[in-house]
């Protein structure tokens, strides 16, 4: 599996908004979807980011048919970490990192299920 091969950083949010939609379909009874991404500017986009290597990146071209059904593209992320900061009381606060990392978009499908938060994991929740 490839999360077994990569290195989880965190969850990020894109610095630009793109759009999210979604493609539903129904397999031996069981409802799967797939998030398209494309350009278009809607809203920011959630996700887990990882630090993965170059074989790990051929078999996600691969996987995500580039570059003919999705693009890969470099965008800016921020790492969404908590941090404990010491003051006089410890308080949380959310510090913001940026990063540049790969996004695949699809400017050829659009999904008929619109994610307008962003998050496809809110719309399509996992189930382990």
């Amino acid at each position: 599996m490839l999360e077994e091969r990569s290195r989880f950083l965190g969850n990020a949010k894109s610095v630009c908004k793109y759009t999210m939609t979604a493609i539903e379909y129904y397999e031996e009874g069981e409802k799967f979807a797939v998030p398209l991404v494309s350009k278009s500017p809607q809203t920011k986009i959630l996700g887990e980011l990882y630090e993965i290597s170059e074989e790990v990146l051929k078999d996600l071209d691969e996987l995500e048919g580039h570059p003919k059904i999705y693009t890969r593209k470099e965008a800016e992320f921020e790492i969404m970490e908590k941090n404990i900061k010491k003051a006089s009381k410890e308080t949380e606060k959310e510090s913001k990192k940026i990063v540049r990392a790969w996004i695949y978009f699809n400017e050829k499908t659009k999904g008929k299920i619109n994610v307008t938060s962003g998050d496809f994991t809110i719309e399509y929740p996992l189930i382990e």
